[in-house]
């Protein structure tokens, strides 16, 4: 048998669903999708008649504007001492009140409602209410403080006293700038969308409905509170509609239920009159703005106040408007006027760019001009973006020059991005390419790993997004399995963020738990998808960094070299670069692990491991940058293993090789800030070598060229934790240097700005155990700094 909370839980799913029907056809669509359950129909089509009974409002907030015949003026109401009449109209007056208490002094406009039955249903529906509206705690919307009910029966309402002209009284005496306009009305929408989120309905926005404060804020005010009656109702509603004529919606006005789309339509009609106040000529984003928030179908209407805000923003920074649909050629304007880069034409970057988006207009070109091909041309730009996106990009990633390409194909796609996030219903597919594109943004934004152009805030809010996005897909669709692997990957990149970005691997911790269950899915699902099977290895890899930062190795060797195993089984059955490439990962992780543990000879041997597979990798794609890289990291790991072992002249050997690497790639592409990261790493280790060896002027040029990297990087973020252990380390680096070079005051200074820093790191929150070994290490070399120097 069915329980009640089953049922009551499948009628709510379904009423919810009803929802996205058009008005008129909700009761239908319900009655055809219970089928013969008689009890979902019942249940479902209740919910469906409480949201839809006839209704009254009573309005809260600021005075009436058309007065009807003067009524006796109450003494006092409540603790407060009627002042003067405000206004009064056909749902009451407003007064000014003071509170007379004594205990302090207080001024309140309070309206009393006439005209309706007193009745106990409507004294709790209203008290209730009072509560609901009393929550609405926003700078831009004027405050109900309490309420209750006359001897007789009349309901009042205690709000927030505006003293201040109306935003309809003020636009026909004033002039306002677009800018000003634009803010005033932004302000205005964050109170409404904060209401929304409240899950109240404003019911009737109108300009006199917005009083401007004489410093300029807009304060809300008269929100329709809605009160069912059934049968107590009184039918007659002349004279009590919430909603003012001109700015309510056409379904209000034909009898519909008030909704949050009705409050977009009432918006975007205040905005209308702002922009005419506030400028002669038309500009065509804000009229296709204003076009979309009034459109007379709700269903092509912004879907929320915050996308219509979001599009005004978009118009203010010169991005292209969700609402204009205006082309390729419509972006690329937006683009020029907003950025004049200068890219030298006969850069090979920019010619693939230029003809890349030469396409992109053309392709929308053709569909303007052919309408019916609407469909095909959206799957060409979208096929574009895509090949944009990533392969035109990892195409011109290695070309000279490349750096400003890059920045302008990012600045394309982003545009094309944001117009299709707000399509509605997109399939699972588009979605999913949408998480990824919003991914691969602030990849190449903002990933400190990769050859990324140091876009941080901006690749935080894209990471956000794209999050955002692979929840809701695969909420929505928990079997899809090429959605599950994509969020298991992309939840292995925020785990990486946050161990070395954030050095916190308590939350990586759980971050990786969540990547394991989304790739074991998609595994389950597809057991043989080669995508599937790296996306695996690489979230085993995150948790075995995770393992060894929180200083538990044993764990760390032992799931490093599960993966090894079975990815040499995968190797057995499937020829996969890219594997291979994982595997040369492995065994550098390995020889890590195994050197921080003071096993050299078994280092050295995984380090010689990697080295065999990178070249297998490279042999196939030998300007793979990845690939490149990879190489650089292993020639590192080397010499800090011959220099640990003092093997000085083979560690030169190796940090020459690594060297070579990273500056033969900021010869393509010297903006490259991961690079330059690279070089300022390798140049310490560099430094110390020729320190050993006496080189002094040498040691401290590249000492001094490191340090200044990382500083500047510490400076562009001092709140980020990786930028600060960046900077410890560096300044542990720098009394190393000094220290060999028997220069112990310099030493003794660096060791102690370690200390200062750890110290205030520490303070913040827990340290990494990695961190807290390193900070123990350092109070070491402090006292043996200071004890050279008695």
């Amino acid at each position: 048998m069915t329980s009640s909370n089953d049922l009551e839980k499948r009628a709510l799913t379904l009423f919810e669903e009803a929802l996205d029907q058009p008005s008129d056809h909700r009761r239908a669509w319900i009655i055809k999708q219970a089928g013969d359950d008689t009890a979902l129909l019942n249940r479902a089509l209740a919910f469906h008649d409480l949201d839809t009974e006839d209704a009254v409002s009573i309005h809260t907030g600021g005075a009436i504007a058309h007065l009807e015949d003067d009524a006796a003026t109450p003494e006092r109401i409540g603790q407060y001492r009627i002042v003067r009449l405000i206004g009064r109209g056909g749902m009451g007056a407003v007064y000014l009140g003071e509170r007379d208490a004594g205990d302090f002094d207080h001024e309140v406009a309070i309206k009393l409602v006439s005209g309706i039955k007193r009745s106990p249903k409507l004294s709790e529906r209203l008290r209730a209410e009072r509560q609901t509206l009393a929550q609405l705690l926003h700078p831009y919307i004027a405050r109900l403080y309490d309420g209750g009910e006359l001897d007789d029966g009349t309901p009042y309402f205690v709000m927030e006293y505006v003293p201040g002209t109306s935003l309809g009284e003020y636009l026909s005496q004033h002039r306002v700038s677009r800018d000003d306009g634009i803010t005033l009305f932004l302000n205005v929408c964050s109170a409404v969308q904060y209401a929304h989120q409240k899950l109240i309905v404003h019911r009737d926005l109108s300009p006199s409905n917005i009083l401007l404060s004489d410093d300029g804020d807009p304060k809300l005010i008269d929100f329709g509170i809605s009160h069912t009656f059934g049968d107590d109702t009184d039918t007659d509603h002349s004279g009590r509609l919430t909603m003012t004529r001109g700015y309510a919606a056409p379904e209000r006005i034909s009898g519909h239920a008030a909704t949050t789309l009705g409050d977009i339509y009432s918006l975007g009609l205040i905005l209308k009159d702002i922009l005419r106040s506030a400028q002669p000529g038309a500009d065509e984003d804000l009229t296709a703005i204003v076009a979309k928030a009034s459109n007379e179908d709700p269903e092509r209407r912004y879907t929320s106040v915050g996308a219509l805000m979001t599009d005004l923003e978009r118009y203010r920074t010169g991005h292209t408007v969700n609402a204009r649909n205006g082309g390729g050629g419509y972006a690329m304007a937006k683009f020029i006027g907003r950025r004049r880069l200068s890219v030298a034409a006969g850069t090979v970057g920019l010619v693939m760019v230029l003809g890349a988006l030469t396409a992109v207009s053309v392709l929308y070109t053709q569909a303007e001009e052919a309408r019916r091909e609407s469909d095909r041309r959206f799957e060409d730009v979208r096929s574009l973006a895509n090949t944009l996106m990533f392969d035109i990009y990892d195409a011109v990633e290695d070309v000279s020059g490349a750096f400003k390409a890059r920045e302008l194909i990012l600045e394309t796609v982003s545009d094309y991005l944001h117009q299709v996030e707000g399509m509605k219903s997109p399939s699972r597919d588009l979605q999913l390419e949408m998480a990824d594109g919003f991914y691969r943004l602030a990849d190449v934004q903002g990933d400190f790993t990769g050859a990324s152009l140091g876009q941080i805030e901006a690749s935080k809010e894209n990471r956000a997004t794209s999050r955002r996005l692979y929840e809701a897909l695969i909420e929505q669709y928990p079997n899809y399995a090429k959605g599950q692997n994509a969020y298991a990957d992309f939840l292995h990149d925020a785990a990486n963020q946050e161990v070395f970005r954030e050095r916190n691997t308590d939350r990586a911790a759980k971050t990786i738990a969540m990547a394991e269950a989304a790739s074991d899915r998609a595994l389950a699902l597809e057991p043989d998808n080669a995508d599937f099977f790296r996306t695996r290895l690489a979230v085993m890899k995150i948790k075995s960094d995770v393992l060894q930062y929180s200083g538990q190795h044993d764990a760390a060797e032992a799931l490093t070299k599960e993966q090894l195993e079975i990815t040499r089984q995968w190797l057995e059955t499937h020829d996969d670069d890219r594997v291979v490439y994982s595997l040369t990962g492995m065994y550098r992780d390995l020889g890590t692990n195994l050197f921080d543990q003071g096993q050299y000879d078994e280092a050295r041997i995984a380090f010689e491991r990697a080295l065999e597979a990178s070249d297998r990798f490279l042999a196939n794609q030998p300007d793979n940058r990845n690939g490149r890289h990879g190489r650089m990291i292993i020639h590192w790991q080397l010499a800090l293993l011959n220099k640990e072992l003092e093997q000085y002249d083979e560690a030169r050997v190796q940090i020459g090789k690594g060297l070579d690497i990273v500056k033969a790639s900021l010869a393509v592409d010297p903006d490259n800030r991961n690079g330059r990261r690279e070089l300022a790493i390798l140049s310490e280790t560099a430094a110390e070598l020729d320190a050993e060896a006496g080189n002094r002027e040498a040691a401290l040029s590249a000492a001094n060229d490191a340090y200044l990297y990382f500083k500047s990087a510490h400076d562009a973020a001092p709140d980020e934790r990786g930028a600060i252990m960046d900077f410890a380390y560096v300044n542990s680096f720098m009394g190393s240097v000094h220290r060999r070079l028997k220069m112990t005051d310099e030493s003794c200074h660096y060791y102690q700005q370690v200390e200062t820093i750890m110290a205030g790191l520490a303070a913040e929150g827990p340290l990494m155990a990695e961190d807290d070994t390193f900070r123990a290490q350092n109070a070491e070399d402090l006292a043996n700094c200071r004890a050279e120097n008695l």
